[in-house]
């Protein structure tokens, strides 16, 4: 459990380090693709997290479920994403973890 809590608190750090990083390189024309990019940064942590937690109880037929909607996710982009959410509705209402992580999206 320490171990764990150590590895997200170093997840946050690293990631506050490159938002101030990105923010003072970036120009102001640049704004909206440095939130995305560090949007897209967090969903990828907070993913991470739940396949960590499912790796551990052992849901491989959810893990693999999960790992095709996020690869359906990085090849959509914009409104598209909705679509994706739509067509994997059953999958997500499977797990409540995933649910949330999926509104965050």
């Amino acid at each position: 459990f320490e171990f764990a809590l150590r590895n997200r608190i170093l997840l946050w750090k690293s990631l506050k380090i490159r938002v101030l990083r990105w923010t003072v390189l970036i120009d102001s024309s640049l704004v909206w693709l440095t939130v995305l990019i560090e949007i897209t940064a967090l969903k990828t942590i907070l993913v991470v997290m739940l396949l960590s937690r499912l790796v551990k109880s052992r849901q491989m037929c959810l893990i693999r479920n999960i790992l095709t909607i996020m690869n359906e996710i990085t090849d959509c982009c914009g409104l598209k994403l909705l679509d994706v959410i739509v067509k994997y509705g059953k999958i997500i209402s499977a797990s409540s973890e995933w649910t949330l992580i999926i509104a965050m999206v």
